[in-house]
């Protein structure tokens, strides 16, 4: 993998009918770590490296980062075949307080964040595996802004 990282774009979010395209995904460097650009709707295949540098917290992993507007409803999923996946989500820098995590909500061992955005400016993702499974390997990562975070009640009609 190189240092641009080869992603696989969809664009298409209905995997059905999705057509795949190779694309170079260019990174940035943050507080001296590697991160990676997502947009809304975009679906993205990658792989944890065994031989990648650790995160700040000692995991192995990859940082994401997308601009979102307070008020957002931000849906992040994370499936990987052999990953028990893990979403972590920081506002403002890719370190520190977390505003979301999330372990195997989405059934299995995949992953789902769905969060109101509380301000406006620069989210980052950390992709990565929960405890006493494998670390590395394939996985793709889905953003999506949607109507309606599930976590929020309906009103109840009378």
């Amino acid at each position: 993998m190189t240092q641009l990282g080869r992603h696989l774009v969809l664009l298409s979010v209905l995997l059905a009918t999705a057509t795949p395209s190779y694309a170079q995904a260019p990174v940035i460097t943050v507080d001296g770590l590697t991160v990676h650009p997502i947009q809304y709707g975009e679906l993205l295949f990658s792989t944890i490296v065994p031989d990648a540098p650790p995160l700040p917290d000692g995991s192995h992993g990859e940082l994401w980062r997308f601009e979102g507007t307070a008020g957002d409803c931000a849906e992040i999923t994370m499936r990987g075949e052999l990953l028990d996946a893990l979403l972590v989500l920081h506002y403002a820098a890719p370190v520190g307080d977390y505003i979301a995590v999330d372990d195997d909500s989405f059934g299995g061992m995949a992953a789902q964040i769905l969060k109101r955005l509380p301000e406006t400016g620069p989210y980052y993702i950390i992709a990565t595996s929960a405890a006493g499974r494998p670390r590395t390997g394939d996985y793709w990562l889905r953003l999506r802004q949607v109507e309606r975070c599930t976590t929020e009640r309906l009103p109840i009609d009378d």
